[in-house]
């Protein structure tokens, strides 16, 4: 496959951050339409890795591209229409409505002082339609639920209409039945329009059920890309995960 048929590609990355290297000779080639999980323990470069591959982070050497292109050579505006990022940052607007935060997702495409137009609107409807928060539309954040502000940024992400959407531990703090909630949409998302997701988790039954790959920071701190059955057999969850590792 030729490499602009790749969604995401990495040649000799090596990730860090002031000097230190949590992981080098990272080299992926990633189709498009597939469900990531992001797996390791704690610290061992999942959080660093997601930012590098989003331009949110630079890389210490090697490159990333999207559909064959370095990243750098983006520019924000055409970056922010090719990949959306969801992480666990605090939002310092609790007032705004979630409506409001979802248009937000429309700004690569009108611009951060542009107005919304009838299509616009529309998009954000139907945004706020596939993730169930239609009728909370008019809530400000700071009334909503974990799982329900869970559900407005995603939506964001979807309003902003891209081909990639990474989010940094999607279902952590959640209930079980929001967790599944959650990751069944975003599968959803890649099975019925085509998006990427890249997510990172530590919830091995929902790995099981939902991911199509799984890239896993080894013991080694090196990081292979397998399935979860490869997984299983070749014992790598067991040694990376120790004790913590239950099979689902």
């Amino acid at each position: 496959m030729k490499e602009q048929c790749y969604i995401l590609t990495t040649n000799d990355l090596q990730i860090g951050y002031q000097g230190k290297v949590l992981c080098s000779s990272i080299n992926v080639q990633l189709p498009p339409a597939k469900m990531v999980a992001l797996m390791g323990v704690n610290g061992s470069g999942k959080s660093t890795f997601m930012r590098t591959l989003t331009g949110l982070s630079k890389s210490l050497t090697g490159t990333v591209k999207i559909e064959g292109k370095e990243i750098q050579k983006y520019s924000r505006e055409d970056l922010s229409r090719l990949l959306a990022v969801v992480l666990t940052d605090h939002i310092n607007a609790p007032e705004m409505t979630v409506k409001e935060l979802v248009g937000y997702g429309r700004y690569p495409h009108t611009g951060w002082f542009g107005r919304l137009r009838i299509e616009d609107l529309k998009i954000v409807k139907e945004a706020l339609d596939l993730v169930g928060m239609t009728e909370f539309e008019s809530r400000h954040l700071y009334t909503l639920s974990d799982g329900e502000l869970q559900r407005t940024l995603i939506a964001r992400a979807i309003a902003q209409e891209t081909k990639l959407i990474f989010l940094d531990e999607p279902a952590s703090h959640l209930d079980i039945p929001n967790k599944a909630m959650i990751i069944n949409l975003l599968k959803r998302l890649t099975v019925e329009k085509g998006i990427t997701i890249i997510y990172s988790s530590h919830d091995m039954g929902m790995v099981k059920k939902y991911a199509d790959l799984i890239w896993l920071f080894d013991e080694n701190g090196n990081l292979q890309e397998i399935d979860f059955q490869q997984g299983v057999e070749s014992g790598i969850f067991e040694r990376t995960f120790g004790e913590a590792y239950q099979e689902s």
